[in-house]
């Protein structure tokens, strides 16, 4: 959810002539947002990649999370 919410910032955000310095604060602030949804669901991501991976195939599946991370 988070992470659907940064995009729409990032995209309508006015710029500074409109809200003045709360404009590069929203710009800021929504790749945060952005990162700390993603290192929320990193743990959980990881845990399922491994549970459903054969256990010969686990670290090539894992590393499809890092890399996308």
């Amino acid at each position: 959810m988070a992470m659907s919410i940064g995009s729409p910032i990032i995209a309508g955000a006015p710029d500074y002539a409109t809200i003045g310095v709360f404009a590069p604060i929203m710009l800021i602030f929504a790749p945060f947002l952005q990162a700390l949804s993603m290192g929320c669901q990193y743990g959980t991501s990881t845990t399922c990649l491994s549970e459903i991976s054969p256990e010969h195939r686990r670290g090539v599946y894992l590393v499809f999370c890092r890399s996308a991370w």
